[in-house]
């Protein structure tokens, strides 16, 4: 409907045929399909991962097999509706994620993650320092 709508107001009254409205929405669609393909490729995008846990013995298991895995991780202590958590800030390059994900479910715990624009500071797989 949009597109019909917009081509009426744009194209000064002139109406596109069923097959060129297929069309445009197919390249339309392709290019955003194209386009997020490439960026997840090409950028060196982070994203940062939380995990939500019990403050339990495996929770600091948890943490310490992160750590050794290269990740860089900060632990706050939380309160949460049945008793203390903690939470676990992990922020990594977005091409190292489904390590954190593969960690994470091991120990049955709450991860959600959020896209991050840049980063500054801190340690990364591999040893790196971002400076």
């Amino acid at each position: 409907m949009f597109i019909t709508i917009m081509n009426v107001i744009m194209g000064g009254g002139k109406s596109l045929t069923f097959p060129a409205i297929i069309a445009y929405c197919g390249g339309f669609a392709c290019g955003n399909i194209l386009g997020s393909f490439l960026e997840g490729r090409l950028m060196n995008a982070y994203v940062l991962a939380e995990i939500i846990a019990d403050h339990t013995e495996a929770t600091e298991k948890l943490v310490q097999h992160l750590r050794e895995s290269g990740f860089g991780t900060t632990v706050i202590a939380a309160e949460g509706r049945s008793g203390p958590r903690l939470v676990i800030k992990i922020i990594c390059a977005r091409k190292h994620f489904q390590r954190v994900k593969g960690i994470s479910d091991q120990f049955g715990t709450f991860l959600y993650i959020s896209d991050i624009k840049g980063v500054s500071g801190g340690y990364f797989i591999g040893g790196d320092r971002r400076k």
